[in-house]
């Protein structure tokens, strides 16, 4: 039996370390981790903490029989977030502040051996009766602690609750040591894509400082594009990175002359050929990229002055032909660029905005975006005023045209060729082309 029992904990510990999500979606990973130690240990609930600085944030909690007593949703729903010290005062901070295992098989053990007491408010909370507890705490490769994993109420085959003795003490080390290091890479993944949106919001602010506009620009834009993305059915994480890379839709303008840019007036025909190639410019930023933050960048740069009735740029693409991130902030872009003043135009009141948006239903817009951003005119009016430009802003945009000669130089990049080659092409050969 014991054999057995063996055979069957090893094979779920392969099935554990080899099945293991994407480490980029932090809380799936949590609940991955979390879901199968309980089965492997065989555990009624349990926690895991990630440390913060000097605290410890709760971050995912487990209870098979709360669960099943109140509905997984329900259960869930009622559990709050917080964070505690990393000191000797809780068990878990005691447990990340020494590094070390607590172990308790009899709570009354606590008040003579630890220097904190067994905290019961969750318990009386749920009317439930915690009897065994363990926390591990998880570490890095370096040894530091990243975080706390807490089991509760270990089962015997009978269903009976146990202690927590060698056998599981030895598994569930090993469980541990799966989960830090995947953990690890979870967070040093994460700490990665900060500094790298970081650096893109950095980048696409200096676009907009060469340009007319001012660096809420490009924080509206990326919040209307994130509330239309919403309100179309997108999964949060696609609205996430849809509200974070619709800042870059000008990015390309950097390659585009100053005195282009800052021009107050109409564009000559030839300046307004170098004006358009910024888009081609920005899709060619980002055409490197291999995942889904390089996509959306690259095809919000690319697309987001594409038109509905295929009279748009770079590619003249028509319809649902022009990728779903370009036809949104395509909206969003010229609704900001409307009611803010230029130094081309005065700022335009909401009323002629919309007006002029409805008319471009299914001509400059796809107009299942206009149904939606009639119906959601007054939640526009709210990230409008709460990202208004200030009066340093707006002065920005005052200021006198320096002499500029137009000549070949300002285009960067050979715009017919790239229409030949890799843009009309890249919309379909991407593993994110059905967003």
């Amino acid at each position: 039996m014991v054999d057995n029992i063996s055979h069957e904990i090893f094979r779920k510990i392969i099935n554990f370390s080899t099945n293991i999500p994407d480490i980029s979606k932090l809380d799936k990973l949590l609940k991955y981790f979390l879901d199968q130690v309980c089965d492997i240990l065989v555990c009624d609930a349990g926690t895991i903490f990630i440390r913060e600085g000097n605290n410890l944030h709760f971050k995912i909690t487990k209870n098979v029989t709360l669960e099943k007593k109140l509905g997984s949703e329900n259960f869930h729903s009622k559990i709050e977030s917080f964070s505690i010290p990393i000191d000797n005062n809780s068990m878990a901070g005691f447990c990340a502040n020494t590094a070390q295992n607590v172990i308790l098989n009899n709570l009354e053990e606590i008040d003579s051996n630890f220097p904190f007491h067994f905290n019961n408010s969750f318990d009386k909370k749920f009317d439930y009766k915690t009897e065994r507890v363990i926390a591990v705490p998880l570490k890095d490769r370096a040894q530091n602690v990243i975080g706390v994993l807490q089991l509760l109420n270990p089962k015997d085959e009978s269903g009976a609750i146990r202690n927590f003795e060698n056998d599981l003490i030895e598994l569930l080390h090993t469980v541990a040591t799966i989960i830090s290091i995947n953990l690890e890479n979870s967070l040093l993944h994460s700490k990665l894509m900060d500094s790298y949106l970081e650096s893109l919001y950095k980048l696409g602010s200096a676009a907009e400082i060469k340009d007319t506009e001012t660096s809420n620009h490009i924080i509206r834009v990326g919040e209307y594009s994130a509330l239309l993305a919403r309100k179309l059915g997108m999964d949060d994480e696609d609205v996430e990175y849809i509200r974070l890379t619709a800042p870059m839709h000008d990015i390309g303008k950097i390659g585009v002359s100053d005195a282009i840019l800052r021009k107050p007036g109409r564009f000559t025909p030839d300046e307004r050929s170098v004006m358009e190639t910024h888009s081609a410019m920005g899709g060619d930023l980002f055409k490197q990229g291999d995942n889904k933050i390089d996509y959306f960048c690259q095809i919000i740069a690319l697309c987001h002055h594409e038109k509905w009735d295929g009279t748009g740029y770079p590619l003249n693409l028509e319809g649902k032909g022009i990728p779903l991130l370009g036809r949104i902030v395509a909206l969003a872009d010229v609704f900001d660029a409307l009611m803010n003043k230029r130094v081309y135009k005065p700022a335009w009141t909401l009323e002629d905005t919309v007006n002029l948006i409805r008319e471009e239903r299914a001509l400059h817009f796809d107009p299942d975006i206009v149904d939606i951003f009639l119906d959601s005119i007054e939640e526009f009016q709210e990230i409008f005023e709460e990202y208004k430009d200030d009066d340093v802003d707006a002065e920005k945009n005052e200021y006198e045209l320096r002499e500029h000669k137009l000549d070949g130089s300002d285009v960067v990049i050979n715009y017919q060729e790239y229409k030949r080659g890799y843009l009309s092409t890249l919309i379909n050969n991407n593993p994110y082309s059905h967003i």
